[in-house]
């Protein structure tokens, strides 16, 4: 923790003059996007509110950890938790649960959006010893314009929970590969938080940190130590994360998935053409277009130009330097012209969308602008001046994004649209069902109906609680098999008048029951043992993890740095 008090008197000035900053450019951002009421359309939207919402009646009804959001596809029950894991968004459904879902969700897009910017700043300051360019760092990246498209018209909520953890992830890197790697710690937290928000974009920032120990290679040969602490950081993250990882590989070892058959592979065209590119790159002051596209930010194509103006070098701009070469590495991947489609590039097809890669480039140029304004701009008054200039024009990014977005999306009131066959029920692609299930068309035709093999076998007193517990009777003379309207997923339970029966997988991909006797059929999502290991296993390694980090920092190790304005 930070002690203010024992912090130089200019300093603590700078510090709420920054988080002043921060905290209004928040409010405004929210202002400008999400009027009072309401949430504004995006992408991804509802499929995030949807398990948001499952989260909260979890929470509310006593059965977390949730798995399956029962009311999902008519009823069928939908499993995003492996894929999507809900661990930030837990304290917000608690508050959900007290006020409401628009209330929790937009509480929690301000809330993420000023420890974006505060992770930033600390980050920044323990490297650079600058706050001035950790100040204009935060701003530049907490408030760019990919970041910006994510809450808006992507409604990408697990990219906007990622922003929040790279600048943790650089520092941890910068720990252990050239300075103290005893800090090994902050490099596992940062991945399990960002593990915890989305597990693509931790394979991707996974690349990065690849990359950054083959750039870095030599100093780490000449202190193979620092080889043993980036693994002990890899091997604590596992153990933190294994309540995601493990159930998630679980289902994938028990079934296939859409996901898996369907696989989005890249194609020469695939990433964004030159004119697509350039508008990436001016982004946030040039005129909205009615059809939405990509966007860097033409704040952070600026910082990367003032480099042509700093010609004094050091190690620490050096740093800055191959943040800003990976960076443009990166953007290069998401053109058009670059050769995504052939090996070893194509491997990469998991990500999908090659610009994604936007959200690490966006890091690297906020920190180079940051760092290159500070080796420019000298005088404290000055450098007022240009945190006013940047927070200013930030805010013009901000309003005239938010107006595209306004003029692209219609704004609706949540609560009245309902999930449906003509919106795929807010499920996307329905990535995570069975590849057996023949379609979502085939869902809606079948019915909320249990299916036996034999006609004779009379079932009655069908019915589904809010919970997810499944009951019927049923009447049968001999032996039957029963398809239940629940889409098969691994750790399933069913009895009937107590007695457990088999379940396996139907050719439909939904969950089949072989019955040999007449009475009340109970089916509910029981877990694995897998599922209950690993959530407990978890706990006692956050447990572990931070009781070691309060050890090892019984003193507070920002009131020995030397921080220059």
């Amino acid at each position: 923790m930070v002690d203010i008090k024992k912090l130089p008197t200019s300093y603590r000035f700078r510090f709420w003059v920054f988080i002043a900053m921060l905290c209004f450019m928040a409010w405004f951002m929210m202002v400008c996007y999400f009027p009072s009421g309401e949430l504004r359309f995006g992408h991804d939207l509802y499929f995030h509110l949807l398990r948001f919402q499952a989260l909260m009646d979890a929470l509310r009804e006593g059965s977390f950890p949730i798995y399956i959001d029962h009311a999902s596809l008519n009823g069928y029950g939908y499993a995003t938790k492996w894929f999507y894991p809900d661990v930030i968004l837990v304290p917000f459904a608690i508050l959900g649960n007290f006020t409401n879902i628009i209330i929790a969700y937009k509480t929690m897009l301000f809330t993420m959006t000023v420890l974006c910017g505060i992770i930033t700043y600390v980050s920044v300051v323990k490297v650079y010893r600058s706050q001035f360019a950790a100040i204009i760092t935060a701003l530049l990246y907490t408030f760019c314009v990919y970041r910006l498209q994510d809450l808006s018209d992507k409604g990408a909520l697990e990219e906007v929970l990622a922003f929040t953890f790279v600048p943790l992830i650089i520092l941890g890197c910068f720990e252990i590969i050239t300075r103290h790697y005893k800090r090994w710690y902050i490099l596992a937290v940062g991945f399990s938080l960002l593990i915890f928000s989305h597990l693509l974009l931790s394979v991707m920032m996974s690349l990065i940190v690849a990359l950054l120990v083959i750039i870095y290679l030599r100093k780490l040969i000449k202190e193979p130590i620092r080889f043993v602490y980036l693994l002990l950081a890899t091997g604590v993250t596992v153990l933190v994360t294994v309540y995601y990882w493990l159930p998630m590989l679980e289902q994938m070892f028990s079934d296939t998935f859409y996901f898996e058959i369907n696989r989005v592979v890249f194609s020469p065209g695939h990433g964004l053409s030159f004119r697509a590119l350039l508008r990436a790159l001016f982004a946030g002051f040039i005129p909205s277009s009615k059809i939405f596209s990509i966007g860097l930010g033409a704040l952070l194509t600026i910082s990367v130009c003032l480099r042509f103006v700093v010609w004094r070098m050091s190690d620490l701009q050096k740093s800055v330097d191959v943040g800003v070469i990976i960076g443009l590495l990166l953007i290069l991947f998401s053109s058009s012209f670059f050769p995504i489609w052939i090996w070893p590039f194509n491997k990469l097809s998991f990500i999908q969308a090659p610009w994604r890669f936007f959200l690490i480039a966006s890091y690297f140029f906020a920190l180079a602008g940051g760092y290159y304004l500070s080796r420019l701009i000298r005088g404290l008054k000055y450098r007022y001046i240009a945190m006013f200039i940047v927070f200013v024009l930030t805010a013009i990014v901000i309003i005239n994004e938010s107006y595209g977005n306004k003029s692209r999306m219609m704004a609706v009131n949540f609560e009245t649209v309902e999930p449906s066959l003509r919106n795929s029920f807010h499920l996307g692609g329905l990535e995570y069902i069975s590849s057996k299930v023949p379609s979502v068309m085939f869902i809606a035709d079948r019915g909320n109906k249990v299916i036996s093999k034999y006609s004779k076998t009379v079932i009655s007193d069908f019915n589904k609680n809010k919970s997810g517990v499944t009951t019927f009777e049923i009447a049968l003379n001999g032996h039957d098999k029963l398809e239940l309207p629940l889409l098969y997923y691994k750790g399933y339970e069913a009895s009937v008048n107590g007695q457990l029966l088999d379940i396996t997988e139907s050719r439909n991909g939904l969950l089949e029951l072989d019955v040999n006797g007449s009475g009340i059929v109970e089916v509910y999502y029981k877990g694995t043992t897998i599922q209950q290991f690993s959530y407990y296993f978890s706990i006692l390694a956050i447990i572990l993890l931070s009781t070691y980090i309060l050890w090892f920092n019984r003193r507070n190790l920002l009131n020995r740095l030397k921080i220059n304005a």
